[in-house]
Formats: structure tokens, C-alpha cells, sequence
């Protein structure tokens, strides 16, 4: 199975550049694993439930389970800053 990363590098060549409406979904879709990633304890049993935001170390660690690197797309960083900045403004 093609990675995301590797199927955007294939489409456009490179992974660098990434219209806003893709990079928004990325992000996204980082949030939903590493939401996954936090209560993964709680579904097997081994810990309570875990319902806090995740921070930018889980976002990153999301992305790294999803074989996608966030120094290679052009925003991406800055994109999961704001939207974990977003979580301490609730």
C-alpha cells in the first residue's frame, strides 16, 4: 500500500508544496490519530480514559505513525501550532 506521502510525491513530484485545503486535512486527519493514540490504552483495558486535546509532541508522533513528515510539507508545522493553539483557547 502507497503511503500518503508517497502518493503525493509521485502526483506532483515532490511533497513540499500543498494547497491550504490539503495541508487543512492533513491535519485532520493527524488529529483523529493522535486522539486514536491517546485513548489506546483506555480500549485495551490498561489505563483510564483519556480525553484531552492532543498537544503538538502528538500530532507529530501521528504523523510519524501515518509515514508522513512534516518537515517536508511546506506549512504543516505551522498549520498543527495553530490548530493545537486552538485546543488551549476552548
Amino acid at each position: 500500500m502507497i503511503g500518503l506521502h508517497e502518493s503525493a510525491e509521485s502526483a506532483n513530484g515532490f511533497f513540499g508544496h500543498v494547497s491550504t485545503n490539503i495541508l487543512g486535512r492533513i491535519v485532520d486527519l493527524g488529529e483523529l490519530q493522535a486522539r486514536v493514540n491517546n485513548i489506546f490504552s483506555y480500549a485495551r483495558a490498561v489505563d483510564g480514559f483519556n480525553g484531552r486535546h492532543p498537544t503538538f509532541d502528538d500530532f507529530i508522533q501521528a504523523y510519524v505513525n501515518m509515514n508522513i513528515h512534516p518537515e517536508a510539507a511546506d506549512g504543516l508545522i505551522t498549520a498543527t501550532k495553530r490548530r493545537v493553539a486552538k485546543f488551549s483557547e476552548e
